[in-house]
């Protein structure tokens, strides 16, 4: 018979690992996302992964197996969500700078960039004017700032992010003066003398940013964090960021110190394409943490500025069509440098010229090189969507071609799109119904700070077509509405799988990745108000990292 010997002092000790912790998340409505099993009533989660998810049965076979038991006393659970368009290191940044959304005038707006408490020196920053939304009808002009702050440079943002408005100072810190020509792409706003009036619209707008100061590292790393903090407070646990060349640098660090506090698709700009290309990196490089999306490219402006290009004139406006960020030869000369080193697109576009020329020139190049709607990988992605001419969905459903749309901006631009498109194009704006319909993936996000990040009011102007006071009556051209539930989907689903990352994350399944949302109630049920669901808990990568009541977190940021 076999003897067996122990032989102590002789081998090197075993390091087991640590056992991943087991709960039971239980007494819950869960609406997965999974066709094979779309409610439930509990999930496991085995540390960062969800193991098995079923009902009462389920529960009561892993209550004594686990390590701790969470009753979340019959509130619904969500996938996590993923904000498809989100500025996120600007987010943070806005987060701690002063607002000018609600401001009405020029006054108030002066008012409150001088009320607020900003440091003793150096340039003050301030976003979100809507000259839309001022009563008086005065049109801001870098005077009115120099009258308070004559000496110190002052840059404020529009909500659009499609223009500026600066005082003197900061045109004499950037250099820019009556003799500046307008660059390529942009316009500086002159006065009838052609002085400029301290407005500046698209690519003019760096004449003057790239002479404020750069945050330190320190700084754009609380950016991230500040802006990881607000989307988990409304169950947002993923982001799609659009961001510029220097940040890819600063998420990579953050990520290899383990400090990446969102599960971040970063689309980088397409100036660094080349560089992109000599490092071999290709669009889905990355892991759970932080991968590589398509390479962002601007067609246009936006509505607001009436910069968006558009097939025929802006209402009252003989003769302006817009602003040709990228012009056609060029941006066909990207797509397909793009595709040829395996990269996607992921193409800004407003007006509906421009939205036809991203439609046609990608699948235009999809077509020269094979690409189909069976490829497996990320999507090129048109990001806003915003104003569709006839037929262009129906063009857009057969490609490989993705909607992201941020139909939280319809809040501030059902009027503008009356005003400067007219009924029957504003009729196709945010047009989400018939992308849907036509096959087109269709994912929601907030383009924050743009507006706000929080998803449950975005899936309000969806559904609703109306403002936070419920304006328009009766909705906004609602036969583009969607369900609730479509919301859900293009929050959870759809982002993942526009990402490639449908197979972990985006639904509540075993083997995914245990992210998701308890919520103060149920969006899909019958009445529900969207626009007052919060979220109680978010968890992500299995930690808790926001509890609104304050009874149960263990991850900081």
């Amino acid at each position: 018979p076999a003897v067996f010997v122990l032989d102590t002092g002789r081998r090197p000790p075993i390091d087991f690992p640590a056992m991943l912790p087991l709960r039971l998340w239980t007494n819950a409505d869960l609406i997965t996302l999974d066709p094979d099993l779309p409610r439930a009533e509990a999930l496991v989660t085995a540390g960062t992964t969800i193991l098995a998810v079923g009902g009462a049965v389920l529960a009561e076979g892993w209550r004594s197996r686990v390590d701790e038991v969470i009753d979340l006393r019959g509130r619904t659970v969500v996938p996590g969500l993923t904000d498809s368009h989100i500025h996120l290191i600007e987010h943070g940044q806005a987060l701690r700078e002063v607002a000018l959304e609600s401001c009405r005038s020029t006054a108030e707006t002066i008012a409150a960039v001088q009320a607020f408490p900003h440091p003793a020196s150096g340039w003050i920053i301030g976003r979100g004017f809507q000259t839309n939304h001022f009563d008086d009808g005065i049109m801001p002009h870098r005077a009115m700032l120099d009258e308070i702050f004559p000496g110190r440079p002052v840059v404020l943002s529009s909500r659009c992010g499609h223009q500026i408005w600066v005082n003197t100072a900061a045109m004499e810190a950037a250099g820019v003066t009556a003799a500046t020509p307008d660059p390529k792409g942009g316009v500086i706003v002159r006065d009838e003398r052609g002085e400029p009036t301290g407005v500046l619209q698209e690519e003019a707008i760096e004449l003057i940013t790239r002479h404020i100061p750069k945050p330190s590292e320190s700084q754009l790393r609380e950016a991230v964090r500040v802006a990881a903090q607000d989307l988990w407070s409304h169950g947002v646990t993923a982001a799609h960021a659009p961001e510029g060349r220097d940040h890819l640098g600063l998420v990579s660090r953050m990520r290899q110190d383990n400090a990446l506090p969102i599960r971040t698709h970063f689309l980088p700009p397409v100036s660094i394409a080349e560089n992109l290309a000599a490092a071999a990196l290709c669009v889905g490089l990355g892991d759970h943490w932080l991968s590589l999306g398509g390479l962002k490219i601007f067609l246009d402006g936006a509505l607001g500025s009436a910069t968006a290009l558009m097939h025929g004139d802006h209402c009252g406006r003989p003769g302006d069509r817009g602003v040709e960020v990228t012009p056609l030869d060029r941006f066909q000369e990207m797509v397909e440098h793009a595709h040829i080193n395996r990269w996607c697109v992921a193409v800004h576009a407003i007006g509906d010229l421009a939205v036809d020329r991203a439609i046609d020139t990608i699948a235009a190049s999809q077509r020269l090189w094979g690409i189909s709607r069976d490829n497996h990988g990320p999507w090129d992605r048109i990001e806003h969507f915003q104003c569709l001419s006839p037929g262009a969905a129906e063009r857009a459903g057969d490609a490989r071609i993705a909607a992201m749309m941020q139909p939280i901006h319809l809040f501030d631009d059902w009027e503008p799109a009356n005003r400067l498109w007219g009924d029957d194009r504003a009729s196709r704006t945010y047009a989400c119904r018939s992308l849907l319909d036509a096959g087109v993936p269709v994912a929601l996000g907030s383009d924050a700070p743009v507006a706000s990040a929080n998803p449950w009011l975005c899936m309000h102007a969806t559904v609703t077509r109306t403002d936070l006071s419920g304006e328009p009556r009766g909705g906004w051209h609602m036969p583009e509405a969607l369900t609730a539930a479509e919301c859900l989907e293009a929050y959870c689903c759809t982002p993942a799988l526009v990402a490639d990352e449908l197979e972990w994350r985006g639904q509540l399944r075993p083997g995914t990745v245990a992210d998701f949302a308890v919520l103060s109630e149920n969006p899909l049920a019958e009445g529900c108000d969207l626009r007052g669901v919060r979220s109680d808990m978010t968890i992500l990568d299995g930690a808790v990292v926001h509890d609104r009541h304050g009874e149960f977190r263990e991850a900081e940021c």
